[in-house]
């Protein structure tokens, strides 16, 4: 899924939705692979996706990492653009059971050449396993020192403040903007343990960081098992490569911190990341073009309507879809608010849906958002930092 932003409107409390001329643009950086000579194979397994945000100011792009795994192992995919769309697209894929066919090119590495949801589970039976994201999300904050590299940047009281319940804490945080759907409490935070290997060891020929060694080595650095809990955060004392990372591993959520990393904003997007939100971007292509939202290069803010939606944070009542008649008038509420509909006499909205205009540029399941955001001094997007101005922000979604 990619979504587009753009701004409209006033600084009103309620804002009135008439009608809408836009312009479209198309984005994607399609990808290509080269193959060469080897074993085709099938594999089944779990999907993860995970995104790599480069250091602000470094001028790197963005990546993205396709991971399969199962009983038997894991695989690192190289997967096109087109593939993807042919399978459903990643909003569909991500974190569920897939099955993949293609060449693996080196050992744990499998040129894509088709995926799917695996069979006798169909999209929207897996879909609805993950349609409503609740509850108590338990994080283990995993403090990890590469074995040539003593420096301990911060104590552990540091991170314990940063995954708290007192604003800036991930677990106020994530509870104000899931309009207290979720929080992570029983979350816990370790103290620093060495692993086994120089910092070194833990990238490839290529200089990309190993995930999955840095994961298993410093979960075995705390004799740590992850069984019982939702997901970790792997904190590092030395730079992984390009990024800070988050998405899944091993059936987990999963972030990968470096030291620049250590901050209110890129801790919610990385566990934006591993709860299943991915990036939100301009009608320019500019992967981080969305100031409005922490998914997008905004500051610790709330997460786009459509995000929300996705997580099932919006109930359905909340949502207005918008027909194809003319002049439809409706008030659109302050995103930020939890949901109040109390039986107004005039409803009111959180969230619009309107299918977008017929073209070259637009899919057949494209569709606009429209939500209204404010900077109120009592949440996130009010607070120092929050969104850069006020009114409706629309969205164009690109499933």
């Amino acid at each position: 899924m990619r979504t587009l932003s753009k701004r409209i409107g006033t600084p009103s409390s309620r804002l009135v939705f008439a009608a809408l001329v836009a312009v479209v643009v198309g984005l994607g950086v399609p990808s290509s692979q080269q193959k060469v000579a080897a074993a085709p194979v099938a594999v089944t397994g779990s999907l993860n996706v995970i995104y790599g945000d480069p250091q602000p100011g470094s001028n790197l792009p963005v990546r993205t990492r396709y991971i399969l795994s199962n009983d038997a192992g894991s695989w690192n995919l190289s997967i096109s653009d087109s593939v993807l769309s042919a399978g459903g697209g990643v909003s569909a894929l991500n974190r569920k059971t897939v099955e993949v066919a293609g060449d693996e090119v080196s050992p744990g590495k499998i040129v894509v050449e088709s995926i799917r949801l695996a069979s006798g589970a169909s999209a929207l039976a897996q879909e609805g396993a993950e349609a409503l994201v609740s509850g108590s999300k338990n994080y283990a904050t995993l403090l990890c020192k590469f074995n040539d590299i003593a420096t301990e940047q911060q104590p552990v009281s540091f991170f314990t403040t940063l995954m708290g319940p007192v604003k800036p804490g991930l677990d106020h945080y994530w509870r104000e903007v899931s309009y207290e759907n979720i929080n992570l409490v029983g979350s816990m935070e370790f103290g620093w343990a060495t692993m086994a290997n120089p910092r070194a060891d833990y990238f490839d020929a290529d200089g990309d960081a190993d995930l999955n060694k840095l994961a298993t080595d410093c979960l075995a650095a705390h004799s740590f098992s992850l069984g019982p809990w939702f997901g970790a955060n792997y904190v590092f004392n030395g730079n992984l490569d390009c990024c800070a990372w988050g998405g899944g591993y091993g059936g987990k959520a999963a972030t990968w911190m470096p030291p620049w990393a250590w901050t209110g904003r890129v801790f919610g997007h990385e566990s934006g990341h591993s709860i299943g939100l991915d990036h939100t971007g301009d009608q320019y292509g500019h992967e981080y073009g969305n100031f409005w939202d922490v998914m997008g290069s905004g500051a610790q803010t709330h997460v786009n309507a459509f995000h929300k939606d996705i997580e099932g944070w919006i109930p359905a009542g909340e949502i207005y879809n918008a027909s194809g008649a003319l002049n439809q008038q409706i008030r659109l509420v302050n995103l930020a608010l939890p949901p109040d509909d109390l039986g107004e006499s005039v409803p009111d909205y959180m969230m619009v849906k309107m299918p977008a205009p017929d073209g070259t540029a637009n899919g057949a399941d494209d569709y606009y958002t429209f939500e209204s955001r404010k900077k109120n001094l009592n949440s996130y997007d009010g607070s120092p930092g929050g969104v850069p101005l006020e009114g409706v922000v629309i969205h164009l979604v690109d499933p």
